[in-house]
């Protein structure tokens, strides 16, 4: 991941902070960002992660002191018992202010074998701890930068769920037996089995990637044809809390056109011969 955000920031011309989840927030992936440097010396991404609960910090206290002892260390979670020293404060968040309230305070962390900018965040019940590589970012800008990863949460629900991107049944009887924990070695495989498994990965990434496409045109369609969604959906919501529809209303509004085309377009006599063969023809229920 880190590679692929630095390769895309490069052309680009510019850094960049990326906002990832805990599973993260390792000293390698921290590294990959801090050693990979523009002209300027600067790194081309700063790394914004959420800290896990069983991390630990240690103070620092300079060069007239030996970092990392036991002495000095103590649980990232212990922040949140000393509420007094919390700062509040009005976040923006998802496109709106939230009140909250946040300490901040700069400590080495040993897989770093560094600094680096942590952020303790109480907001209502919730609990978070940010941990980032720019030490000069304002707490109340890395708050909302962390928050813009519950999108891709939220993108990948609607992939996984609505879409079916990660459904695919493509296996080869060529792919080696692996047991947990073990990763594969093309070059360990036969060279009549290596076309066999390339096919197979090729087709994979087309099937994810065309289901990719297709949740960015649903998403198109409710950006642009918001209102026309709403009116031609049959399903009920409780509440409406957007004008913009959601990508499970357009997928709904988006199949009962697909299979009504055949009554409403004269030249559809190409979509009848399909509906025909289907094995699965669409059931119209009227009461």
């Amino acid at each position: 991941m880190a590679p692929l955000v630095v390769g895309g920031a490069q052309p680009m011309g510019c850094p960049c902070y990326v906002a990832l989840d805990a599973y993260l927030a390792t000293g390698p992936a921290f590294g990959i960002f801090n050693t990979a440097l523009n002209d300027l010396g600067q790194p081309w991404g700063h790394l914004i992660t959420s800290a896990k609960d069983n991390y630990v910090v240690s103070v620092d206290w300079g060069d007239t002191h030996t970092p990392f002892q036991d002495k000095d260390t103590f649980s990232g979670l212990s922040i949140f018992r000393s509420p007094a020293i919390f700062e509040e404060a009005e976040v923006l968040i998802s496109g709106a202010y939230k009140k909250g309230a946040y300490y901040w305070a700069h400590f080495l962390w040993k897989p770093v074998g560094g600094l680096l900018r942590f952020v303790w965040v109480i907001d209502g019940a919730h609990r978070e701890v940010l941990m980032g590589s720019a030490l000069q970012l304002c707490p109340t800008q890395m708050i909302p930068i962390s928050s813009y990863r519950w999108k891709i949460a939220v993108m990948f629900f609607a992939l996984k769920h609505w879409l079916g991107g990660f459904g695919y049944h493509c296996w080869t009887k060529a792919f080696p037996k692996l047991k947990r924990g073990e990763t594969l070695d093309v070059t360990t495989c036969p060279p009549e089995a290596r076309p066999h498994l390339a096919q197979t990965l090729e087709t994979i990434e087309r099937f994810v990637n065309l289901a990719g496409i297709a949740l960015g045109l649903l998403q198109y369609l409710a950006l642009t044809h918001g209102a026309q969604s709403w009116q031609t959906s049959h399903g009920w919501l409780r509440t409406y809390s957007s004008s913009v529809p959601s990508e499970a209303v357009v997928q709904r509004v988006v199949r009962a056109e697909f299979f009504s085309l055949a009554s409403k377009v004269p030249d559809g006599r190409t979509l009848e011969i399909l509906l025909g063969k289907s094995s699965r023809r669409p059931v119209y229920m009227t009461s």
